[in-house]
């Protein structure tokens, strides 16, 4: 039986429970219903008997008062009256014993017949029985008649002679309660059909209950049901809440969800990490807290060679490969059980005895106690990676040819360098080498013998250096030296270094021997002095540079240590540089124009000469900034803005009836002229002025043919033939032009230099250099125009010599438009 009621579910326990609870409660309402039902028609009974009683009372008391109560037969036929009355059976008058003794017995059926009457009398209290016979439900009823005052206020027995209170008699009525019986039945029989259909309906009404009470726990069933036979709760669905549920089934519910969602999350956690473990492209290695190997994942045997079942149990050091020292192991453990993990990069041995090198993550799990509880080591090869990153490395900071580190390597070594000095107040050195005509080695005889030279000398002057010190090359034939720890004086330092830096002279300066070739060069050494100034790296850089410069300038094969006034000519320069690039923008170069004559002193030209007028400084000399210019990417621009207005005045000439046949000379720079749109550039400004290209004669130095002379031919005769423009070589004597060069360049004039013109009257070298030129030209059938005719001596002397064309002071200075044409 115990174990039946276990087997049975909380629904049907507790539906059984209230059923039967439901049961018992209608049954005892049930009786209750109907002993208060039968109460009620007993009571009634009875106070319709009492009241019949005291109907019979009244009655008698009127027969007494008219005294007709003495006559037997009044009173049975009173009594028969009474007793006719519906569900009256029996009715009967009975007299007390004072009475009896007072008028007699009276009528046999006035006499007390048995206890109840008795009862009655001597109790003053009604007495009532309840009895059945035959189907039929009778109530006896015995009402005493008490004595009382009557309505005339006088004791109505005064003929009894007793006090009110006393007993005279009783009225016993018999009433028949059939009808109330079978009403009593009949509702009893509705009740209990009432009752039958309420327990019907409660019993479906509390089954609804309980299975709607039993649903979130039945899903609540279900679900760890199916989550038991799956062994999974990956795919846990919360169950459905009723919206607002507060009570212990919706907490619970609630509960659950929150409890199965949480252990979903943690397999899923679970499966993942397990997943990650066994797919880690990591290795991953737990050991227990003796370091013993517990577990590793597939990529742990793919890197070291080991399986699981070989390491178990093992201690990790099998795996060592010696590279390490006992003391990088005691700071990896201390920082390991002080910090909880520890990352860096260990050598290791593979199963095969190959050495590899691992970037390993190690760490800690602990217990709740604080011991230790597992190890835990993530790491990754990187042997291939530290061998590409080693490469990128020595192609980002070492030179590739030569193996020297290169400019990046040098700035940052140098940067160290400079640090250290200025902490300990130690001096150090900068040189800056470059190699004398290695341009000439590469032009000759090809870029592979400049690399063998290139690293023949990198070997030299590392030869000639400490192991301390640094030697790179940072670009072509140029390369740098930092020697450090020269020292606390710096003059010792100064020694030193100078030492140092003629050591590498002399060996550079012996000869090379390259394959089959014997080759001869030297070098230029600046030296930049460490001493704790607070120069940069790049302003030392930049004073070697400028000290090996000053070596070249001295002749080459020689060393120079950094001046200072040598950076303030660097700094003037800057300064120079930038303001020339501003006066571009701002329109402060100016064109002045000076006039060239024939021996008729008749103005045929001028030339176009740039001047500088500098809103500090005034006009600036075209000596001090042309030189720089043409150094420097600037005179492009300066050249293009000089043909430009040239141009724009010729064109404005071309309406003036004085100026209209003038030839204007513009000076080209050999930068310029090879450009390879040049011949392009000149056309355009042709066009855009829409000038008539023989009043236009371009300058050009002799420097344009020495190199690429085929070039240069073809873009002259491209501006001569298809352009119309003459074409004048600027002076010329000073160069190193040959007479093959001036036979093959289409040239239409020569201009003689004003130095020669200068001296021509007082130095005879300088008069037959003159008259040899003049003669030559005419020769190669070309105009002479002589520059610099300063005095009348001079003029004669040309004339003489057969110069029919002249331009200097002697005729006019070189001057604004404006005043060039009104001294025409």
């Amino acid at each position: 039986m115990k174990n039946w009621w276990r087997s049975l579910g909380i629904g049907t326990k507790l539906s059984i429970l209230i059923q039967g609870m439901l049961v018992v409660v209608l049954f005892i309402a049930h009786f209750w219903v109907i002993n208060l039902f039968n109460e009620g028609i007993l009571d009634e009974a009875e106070r319709r008997a009492e009241i019949s009683a005291d109907g019979v009372i009244n009655g008698m008391n009127m027969l007494m008062v008219t005294g007709m109560i003495t006559d037997p037969e009044n009173r049975r036929l009173f009594i028969r009256k009474m007793g006719a009355s519906e569900n009256v059976s029996e009715l009967r008058i009975i007299r007390a014993k004072q009475v009896q003794d007072q008028f007699g017995p009276g009528l046999p059926e006035e006499q007390v017949k048995d206890d109840m009457d008795r009862r009655a009398i001597e109790s003053k209290q009604a007495q009532f029985e309840l009895s059945e016979e035959r189907g039929m439900l009778k109530l006896r009823a015995v009402v005493p008649f008490i004595a009382r005052t009557n309505f005339r206020g006088t004791n109505c027995l005064n003929c009894h002679h007793v006090q009110a209170g006393s007993v005279n008699g009783a009225a016993s009525i018999t009433i028949d309660l059939t009808a109330e019986l079978n009403n009593i039945r009949h509702a009893k029989n509705l009740l209990i059909l009432g009752h039958i259909l309420l327990q019907i309906v409660l019993f479906f009404a509390i089954n609804w209950l309980i299975q709607r009470f039993m649903q979130p726990l039945v899903k609540l069933q279900s679900t760890m049901e199916s989550m038991q036979l799956s062994g999974s709760m990956e795919q846990f669905v919360p169950i459905r809440l009723e919206q607002g549920a507060q009570d212990e089934i919706g907490k619970l519910g609630l509960a659950f969800n929150q409890m199965s969602e949480a252990l979903s999350n943690s397999e899923r956690s679970m499966k993942l990490a397990a997943s990650i473990y066994q797919s880690n492209a990591d290795a991953i290695m737990v050991t227990d807290e003796n370091n013993l190997i517990v577990d590793v994942n597939p990529a742990f045997t793919r890197i070291t060679g080991y399986a699981l079942e070989e390491v178990r149990g093992r201690n990790p050091r099998i795996m060592q490969s010696g590279k390490h020292d006992q003391e990088f192991y005691r700071h990896m453990w201390q920082a390991i059980l002080n910090e909880g993990h520890w990352q860096g990069e260990i050598w290791d041995k593979r199963k095969t005895g190959e050495i590899y090198v691992k970037m390993a993550h190690i760490s800690i799990l602990r217990r709740s106690d604080g011991s230790v509880y597992r190890h835990v080591a993530q790491f990754s090869d990187i042997t291939e990676k530290k061998q590409k990153d080693e490469l990128i490395f020595w192609q980002a900071n070492y030179d590739a040819l030569t193996s020297l580190p290169n400019r990046r390597l040098l700035n940052d070594r140098l940067a160290h360098a400079l640090a250290a000095n200025k902490r300990n107040e130690d001096c150090g050195a900068l040189m800056f080498l470059d190699l004398d005509k290695f341009k000439t080695l590469n032009d000759t005889l090809g870029h592979a013998y400049g690399d063998m030279l290139l690293v023949e000398v990198a070997w030299r002057i590392k030869s000639c250096v400490r192991e301390v010190d640094t030697v790179a090359r940072i670009g072509g034939d140029e390369f740098v030296v930092l020697l450090e720890n020269l020292g606390a004086d710096i003059k010792d330092a100064t020694q030193a270094a100078a030492h140092i830096a003629e050591k590498i002279r002399a060996s550079l300066s012996s000869p090379y021997q390259l394959h089959d070739k014997v080759h001869h060069s030297s070098p230029s050494i600046g030296v930049s002095l460490i001493h704790g100034n607070g120069e940069s790296a790049e302003e030392l850089i930049k004073q070697a540079d400028m000290a090996m410069y000053q070596a070249k300038e001295a002749g080459r094969n020689t060393v120079r240590f950094f001046d200072p006034r040598m950076q303030r000519s660097v700094e003037a320069t800057a300064t120079l540089e930038s303001d020339l690039r501003q006066a571009l923008h701002e329109g402060q170069l100016h064109l002045y124009y000076q006039i060239q004559v024939d021996r008729d002193r008749r103005p045929v030209g001028a030339e176009a000469l740039v001047r500088w007028m500098h809103p500090v400084r005034g006009m600036v000399p075209p000596s001090q900034f042309i030189p720089f210019a043409e150094e420097s990417s600037l005179i492009l621009d300066i050249g293009h803005w000089v043909l430009d207005e040239a141009c724009r005045q010729l064109s404005v000439w071309s309406y003036h009836e004085r100026t209209r046949e003038l030839v204007l000379a513009v000076n080209i720079s050999a930068r310029q002229f090879k450009q390879s749109d040049f011949v392009e550039q000149v056309a355009a400004v042709i066009r855009k002025y829409g000038i008539q290209p023989a009043r236009l004669k371009l300058e050009l130095t002799e420097s344009i043919a020495l190199e690429e002379i085929d070039v240069i031919t073809a873009k002259m005769h491209a501006l001569r033939s298809e352009l119309g423009i003459s074409l004048s070589l600027d002076d010329f004597g000073t160069g190193y032009s040959s007479l093959s060069y001036l036979k093959r360049l289409p040239l239409d004039q020569i201009k003689i230099d004003q130095g020669f013109v200068r001296d021509m009257t007082v130095d005879s070298s300088d008069a037959v250099m003159v008259k040899t030129i003049i003669d030559m030209a005419h020769n190669f059938d070309l105009e002479v125009i002589a520059e610099g005719v300063e005095t009348a001596a001079q003029l004669a002397l040309l004339e003489q010599y057969g110069c029919v064309v002249f331009q200097g002071y002697l005729f006019g200075r070189p001057v604004p438009a404006a005043e060039f044409e009104a001294h025409l």
